[in-house]
């Protein structure tokens, strides 16, 4: 918690601001990750009451449109190498992984955004500057960015690091060495354009959605564009309605998932020839438990609601277009209620709340042996038990949330002195891989040098 008035009892702007920028990203993180539509509808939203006059957008070269007037842009795209998800299934936040180690966007109370690297060989959180004496607070700092908006994901195939940097009126995809010395502004996002759903790459490209407002008709829309990292080429492959997602792929397909009327719809759009085909849909009806779906790899796994409180797990090969019933039933409480985080190693993490009984329930399903196991390990958060969950996956180890802990920081208040405060930041530490598969809490705390 933070105390927002100063030693003179003032508002203190420093930490008002502060307070506000950590609470609103937890709120939205965790609201979205259980309501979709409703994140989907707010992003359409924001995008059309925000937008700014309309600018074109800047790139390092333009952008090759094909014959992108149809919803299917006639044109093949070669990809090098596999094509996989680098974000969540909501997009780009605060977080990163390597196998070496996980990046973090923390903001400055000074102003601006530090990148904060966690080390796994040594177990300490640094910030991303080799210079000790750094004050990490401006634009001579490697870690440092000068917005209170850093969105990161990397990319293992490229061993690189990227960050959406926004301000009022910019966002900058930038790509970074794994060690924050360098940074290449690979496209620009000006006035009603702005980058939206997740992510997906390969070698040497970066497949991103681009949400603009029309000017004369206020209406968004997207454009699911490829981006050459090495010559900042794009090439728009598909126009799409706003409020449908990108949201993975597979060999050489590239999922959308399409919300109409009333009903969600996976396509898969083929790179190689340029078409969509229908992969599986489902309704989707207020009120409702209703059916949830999410890809990992080549696999759809579906969640079909039973009776009250459980769903059966189907897999669909979406290559094959072959079904198998894992002959699993899980506890699931609907969609607003359930979250299915990102995929780890052979497992799915979900979790669903009981708004009946104020109960959560957290488990792992293994997608090779279809087996249900519960993950009981836990931290209070106040009077909240929050699930330990993995957030980052090494060769040996799991790297969780396992707790708040109160980090000092230096601020200036209105007159100009310094005082001390601190910031509640999500402590992170270690675990063996069988430990946390069998909930026992055998946690490796990771040190954490983050001051400002």
């Amino acid at each position: 918690e933070i105390n927002i008035l100063d030693s003179e009892g003032n508002l203190d702007l420093d930490e008002f601001y502060l307070t506000l920028c950590l609470a609103a990203t937890a709120y939205i993180r965790s609201f979205c990750m259980n309501n979709l539509k409703i994140c989907i509808f707010l992003s359409v939203l924001l995008l059309t009451a925000c937008s700014a006059p309309n600018v074109p957008s800047q790139a390092s070269a333009s952008i090759d449109s094909g014959n992108s007037t149809s919803d299917v842009a006639d044109v093949q795209s070669e990809h090098s190498g596999e094509l996989s998800l680098v974000t969540s299934y909501l997009g780009p936040d605060s977080e990163a992984s390597t196998e070496d180690g996980f990046y973090q966007a923390i903001p400055n109370p000074q102003g601006g955004t530090n990148i904060m690297y966690t080390d796994y060989a040594t177990q300490s959180t640094l910030y991303l500057c080799p210079d000790p004496n750094c004050l990490h607070n401006s634009d001579s700092c490697s870690s440092w960015f000068d917005s209170s908006s850093v969105q990161l994901f990397s990319v293992p195939s490229q061993m690189s690091l990227y960050a959406i940097v926004s301000s009022s009126d910019k966002s900058d995809l930038i790509k970074l060495s794994l060690d924050g010395l360098q940074r290449t502004t690979l496209y620009t996002c000006t006035g009603r354009e702005s980058f939206q759903d997740a992510i997906v790459a390969d070698e040497s490209n970066i497949y991103i959605a681009l949400s603009s407002v029309n000017s004369n008709t206020a209406i968004p829309t997207k454009q699911l564009i490829q981006l050459n990292v090495s010559t900042g080429n794009c090439k728009v492959l598909l126009d799409y309605e706003a409020q449908d997602w990108l949201f993975g792929a597979y060999s050489d397909n590239l999922l959308i998932l399409y919300f109409e009327n009333g009903s969600f719809t996976y396509r898969s759009y083929s790179l190689s020839e340029g078409t969509l085909t229908d992969i599986y849909s489902y309704d989707y009806q207020d009120g409702s438990p209703n059916t949830i779906a999410r890809p990992v790899d080549n696999f759809l796994y579906i969640f079909e609601p039973q009776e009250s409180g459980s769903a059966k797990v189907i897999c669909l090969n979406m290559e094959t277009k072959s079904t198998a019933d894992l002959n699993l039933s899980v506890p699931y409480f609907g969609t607003d209620a359930t979250t299915i985080g990102s995929p780890f190693d052979d497992y799915l993490y979900v979790t669903t709340h009981d708004f009946n009984s104020s109960s959560t329930v957290s488990y792992l399903i293994n997608r090779i042996t279809g087996e249900y196991s519960p993950i009981t390990l836990s931290y209070m958060q106040g009077a909240i038990s929050v699930g330990v969950e993995v957030i980052a996956s090494t060769s040996e180890y799991y790297l969780v949330n396992t707790g708040i802990t109160p980090v000092p920081i230096m601020l200036t208040s209105n007159d100009g002195s310094q005082y001390q405060s601190e910031i509640d930041m999500v402590s992170y530490s270690l675990i063996k891989k069988d430990d946390y598969l069998s909930n026992t809490p055998a946690y490796i705390p990771i040190t954490n040098q983050f001051t400002a």
